[in-house]
């Protein structure tokens, strides 16, 4: 089994360009867009974020958005529960954005795996109902962060921005202990 495709890039290229280009290639292409998007990861020591939700549109403004923040981030996206778990298993990103109510996925599945593979990873929920029982739901299996997707969309790059900050601020604290 050889490779369909080699593509070489020559100078920067953006992670949408990268699944537009996969997406054009028939096929399972997960573990060829894992390794690409590992790469950029390792090379880069960007800061991995894969979105979910069944709405282009929805994926591509929360990318602009952070794009627009000034910071550098690999952005992965899927738009079903086990697209999503695949390209987790995979890459294992540091914050998972997602849509709750993906038609006819089990996404509340999917958080419960995340938390047990990776508990550090940050999960923010987006949903259009903001009921009692599904944010206590959402709060008993790990979800860190549940938001109205229409009135609270926009505070995603602040919530990111912050645990960045936290990060970075554990890492300077075990290097001055370390001394």
């Amino acid at each position: 089994m050889g490779p369909g495709l080699v593509v070489f890039f020559i100078g920067s290229i953006t992670t949408t360009t990268i699944l537009l280009l996969l997406q054009s290639i028939k096929g399972n292409s997960i573990s060829f867009h894992a390794c690409i998007l590992d790469f950029c990861h390792t090379k880069n020591n960007k800061m991995q974020i894969l979105i979910v939700d069944s709405s282009m549109q929805v994926m591509n403004r929360l990318e602009e958005m952070l794009s627009e923040s000034g910071k550098m981030y690999t952005i992965l996206k899927a738009v079903s529960s086990e697209a999503a778990g695949k390209l987790f298993k995979e890459i294992n990103p540091e914050v998972v954005v997602m849509d709750i109510g993906l038609h006819g996925d089990n996404s509340c599945h999917l958080i419960t795996e995340i938390k047990k593979v990776s508990p550090s990873t940050v999960v923010i929920v987006l949903s259009i109902h903001m009921d009692e029982q599904m944010q206590e739901q959402c709060k008993s299996i790990g979800v860190d962060f549940f938001l109205d997707k229409y009135n609270e969309f926009g505070q995603i790059p602040a919530i990111i921005d912050q645990m960045e900050n936290k990060k970075k601020g554990r890492k300077m604290k075990r290097k001055l202990t370390s001394k």
